[in-house]
């Protein structure tokens, strides 16, 4: 302050997006109606909690983008062979790992420790019951009979994908081994 008339000062404004920082002061003359402000502005954007109130719709996004796999968990419960899990855990891996990084960048390690951890785990559980199902299929053959056939893996995924979306068969089958011989490759 010079005789009553200001020559500099400073202020703190905030938002929810950001916290800016000003400091002013005159250059000249201060006591002229066109005097000549010299300022400087910082703005720093602000990291928001993981359920600050902006961040509910995204969180639910997230959550059923991961829900949705949990759903189809029930309709493989009566899964003989094993194509139903089969099908949902390979689902389920790629959504997961589609998903991880935007939600890792949006919420950062807090937030796939809440949002994401819990669906990890379940994730892993299905592919330790899947794999023990398959496990206990092989071990049931005897060791001098022939072992049956498994069908291709893009066959068991057709299947299981049929069993997931509610059909009961599906029309893709796994090619059978033919034992036909060719007239041509008899006579030679």
């Amino acid at each position: 302050n010079i005789d009553g008339f200001c020559t500099a000062w400073e202020g703190d404004i905030e938002s929810l997006e950001e916290v800016e920082w000003t400091s002013c002061r005159c250059d000249g003359n201060c006591q002229e109606l066109d005097a000549t402000w010299v300022c400087d502005e910082y703005e720093l954007p602000k990291t928001r909690d993981l359920f600050f109130e902006t961040n509910h719709q995204r969180m639910w996004q997230f959550l059923l983008l991961e829900l949705c796999w949990p759903c189809f968990l029930a309709k493989t419960a009566d899964d003989d062979d094993g194509d139903g899990k089969f099908t949902l855990v390979v689902c389920s891996f790629c959504l997961g790992i589609i998903v991880l990084p935007f939600l890792v960048v949006t919420f950062g390690l807090k937030g796939f420790l809440i949002l994401s951890l819990p669906f990890w785990a379940c994730r892993c559980c299905l592919c330790f019951c899947a794999c023990a199902q398959e496990f206990n299929s092989n071990r049931e053959y005897t060791p001098h009979a022939p072992k049956p056939a498994r069908p291709p893996v893009r066959a068991r995924l057709a299947r299981g994908g049929t069993k997931l979306m509610g059909r009961s068969t599906s029309s893709i089958v796994a090619p059978e081994e033919s034992n036909e011989t060719n007239e041509t490759n008899e006579l030679q």
